[in-house]
């Protein structure tokens, strides 16, 4: 079941975008990201999504939990929902993330994602 198919998105530098969706313990969620320069993916819960939200729109240090996949220009990835509610899916294009890509420019990326429900 796709859930999201975004082309050609720009991505303003110092900023990020997300999308949303929800599923059960034990879906795989398929992630597909193209980006014109690299950019970290990151996948969490909602209460941790607040938490990187609140950092990063204040510009201050934040303690988050998440997957997080580093200078992603194109890759799947594939992750297992540990618990039942809603995640988020971040494409993050700026200096926040310690360690993490800084393009320091304007990105543009296709993302799409799919949700296999656990049978």
């Amino acid at each position: 079941m796709i859930i999201v198919n975004e082309n050609s998105v720009n991505i303003p530098y110092n900023t990020y975008r997300w999308n949303y969706f929800s599923g059960n313990a034990g879906d795989t969620c398929h992630i597909t990201v193209t980006a014109s320069n690299p950019v970290d993916i990151l996948v969490m819960d909602t209460a941790n999504f607040k938490v990187y939200n609140s950092g990063a729109s204040s510009d201050s240090a934040a303690s988050f939990k998440g997957k997080i996949f580093n200078s992603v220009t194109s890759s799947d990835f594939d992750f297992v929902l540990p618990s039942t509610g809603t995640y988020y899916v971040v494409i993050e294009n700026s200096p926040f993330l310690t360690n993490g890509a800084d393009a320091k420019t304007s990105v543009t990326a296709s993302t799409k994602i799919s949700l296999t429900p656990n049978n």
